[in-house]
């Protein structure tokens, strides 16, 4: 049986109230690194966990074709509300275990959500899903909060 983390289901509501949004700051990141890399504007972007889809629709502001998975169905239904007149980002109910996508992004950002899968087959494996849905060459940044836990 899967477990619901309350804080992003029940409390989802206040998630953008006691977790610090740093999305201005990352998408300059982010922005920066795609430069460096001579990723386009236009580039296909999975930002995966995406939550309440802040960054997402940050991303796509900014020219990106951005897609935001979360399985948390709350986040994403919100996301949507907030952004219900355009398709981009696109959002999806889903598991990044279970991604789909075979060479599709030339991006994927995955922030504070590797520290949820704690079952050592899955760390493994979410590595992999990565590697499927990302295009040749395809960048992946990561990042993670207690790292040391």
């Amino acid at each position: 049986m899967e477990r619901k983390r309350p804080f992003y289901y029940e409390y989802a509501w206040a998630y953008d109230l006691i977790v610090e949004p740093k999305t201005e700051k990352c998408v300059r990141f982010f922005k920066e690194i795609f430069e460096r890399l001579n990723l386009s504007v236009s580039a296909k972007i999975l930002d995966a966990g995406c939550g309440p889809g802040n960054l997402a629709m940050s991303l796509a502001s900014e020219g990106f074709n951005v897609t935001g998975i979360d399985v948390s169905d709350v986040f994403i239904n919100n996301a949507i509300k907030q952004n219900p007149e355009n398709c981009n980002p696109y959002f999806i109910v889903g598991d990044i275990l279970k991604i789909e996508y075979t060479n599709t992004f030339d991006a994927i950002i995955c922030r504070g959500v590797l520290n949820d899968i704690i079952d050592e087959t899955d760390r493994k494996a979410v590595f992999s899903v990565f590697h499927q849905a990302l295009k040749p060459n395809g960048i992946f940044i990561a990042d993670v909060r207690e790292w040391n836990e």
